[in-house]
């Protein structure tokens, strides 16, 4: 990996944090005492290949980075601290539109995955180099069954294949500038962003990534999330 490719990241926690079934957004839930989100930005922080760092946030929570993040630690690559937009794909372009232009790679990573470590997001660079992009994404091991509106098996899904995608995501800026452009001209939505990349006929390259880099969707995923902290320091 060359020292002479800008790299930066952005961090999304623009959600609202329907699901997880409280006031408080899960973003700003607390583990072992700091906020998830405070996990996310320091994993790419310590990354000597991240140059900047975009924070992406709630309109009526910007505040919350000076606040309350920047109290706990004060991240030196944290350039800009923006508003989101009315869904994801807007709040990751609203990012995009945010790096400096000196952007080579750009990586997109959802400030709800707190246990996203260095390691990983070397190999995310250092694939998108190679690939022009590349996601973080775990093999399915159990059996994957299809569903009816009933909640009636249709049929046994075979897994061979078959990924959990998962972030970061990184890509050359060019590659994912056009991908978004091009949802945008056409009314597209991506549950992701390497769908949007799809879209242009491009195959992403998978990286395997760790099983605990889990997403917080609900409150037990908290007590998990703590459990990985306090036992693997590499985390």
């Amino acid at each position: 990996m060359g020292n002479n490719i800008y790299v930066s990241a952005i961090i999304v926690a623009g959600g609202s944090g329907k699901r997880f079934g409280s006031i408080t957004k899960k973003q700003f839930i607390e583990i072992s005492g700091k906020p998830v989100l405070y996990y996310s930005i320091d994993a790419f922080e310590k990354c000597e290949l991240v140059k900047e760092i975009v924070v992406v946030l709630p309109g009526e929570n910007l505040e919350f980075y000076d606040t309350t993040i920047s109290k706990i630690k004060r991240f030196k690559k944290v350039q800009k601290v923006i508003e989101g937009g009315r869904e994801r794909q807007d709040s990751v372009y609203n990012g995009l539109k945010n790096v400096s232009d000196k952007t080579d790679i750009v990586l997109v990573h959802d400030a709800a995955r707190p246990l996203v470590n260095v390691k990983i997001i070397n190999q995310i660079i250092d694939q998108s180099i190679k690939s022009d992009c590349a996601i973080c994404a775990v093999p399915i091991n159990d059996t994957v069954k299809l569903s009816n509106g009933a909640r009636l098996i249709e049929k046994t899904v075979p897994r061979e294949g078959l990924w959990l995608a998962q972030t970061p995501q990184g890509f050359k800026y060019e590659l994912i500038m056009s991908a978004f452009q091009n949802a945008y001209d056409k009314d597209l939505i991506g549950t992701d962003e390497s769908s949007l990349v799809e879209r242009l006929g491009i195959k992403p390259a998978i990286v395997e990534g760790p099983k605990y880099n889990l997403k917080i969707t609900k409150p037990e995923d908290l007590k998990l999330a703590e459990f990985y902290l306090k036992e693997n320091t590499n985390v």
